[in-house]
C-alpha cells in the first residue's frame, strides 16, 4: 500500500477534497454530533434540568455563610459557647447555623449571629 492509497482512505481527508463524497460527509457530521444532550451545556443547565438547581443554590450559599460565619468567630477568638451566649441561645443552635448542610437556618438567627461578630446580613434579589 502506498502513503496515497491511505491518505485516500483517511475518512478526514475526504472532507479536504474539492469534492468530498456526500456519503463520507454525512459519517462525518453524524460522529461530530453527540447523542448526549448534555455535552457542551452548563452545569446550571444540567440541574435546573434535573429539578436540582434551587436546592445547590440554597446548599452553596448556606455553605458560603457557615464559612465566612467561622471565619469571623475564629478571626475574633471567640467560641460556640460564647456566640450562644451573645446571641442569646443554645450552642446548639450555634452548631447548626454552622452545620453548611442545614440550610433551615432563619434570618433572624443569621442577623443576630452577625450582630454578635460586629457584622450584617446584606440580602439581594437578582435576576434569575
Amino acid at each position: 500500500m502506498s502513503l496515497k492509497y491511505l491518505l485516500d482512505t483517511n475518512i478526514f481527508s475526504e472532507l479536504m477534497r474539492p469534492a468530498p463524497n456526500p456519503k463520507i460527509v454525512n459519517i462525518v457530521d453524524r460522529s461530530m454530533k453527540s447523542s448526549n444532550p448534555q455535552i457542551g451545556s452548563a452545569f446550571d443547565d444540567y440541574l435546573e434540568a434535573e429539578d436540582l438547581l434551587t436546592e445547590a443554590n440554597e446548599i452553596a450559599i448556606k455553605r458560603v455563610i457557615a464559612w465566612q460565619l467561622q471565619q469571623e468567630i475564629t478571626s475574633k477568638q471567640m467560641t460556640k459557647t460564647s456566640v450562644a451566649k451573645a446571641m442569646g441561645t443554645s450552642r446548639a443552635a450555634v452548631d447548626r447555623l454552622l452545620d453548611p448542610t442545614n440550610t433551615s437556618v432563619t434570618l433572624n438567627t443569621l442577623g443576630k449571629a452577625a450582630s454578635v461578630l460586629g457584622k450584617r446580613i446584606k440580602i439581594e434579589l437578582v435576576e434569575g
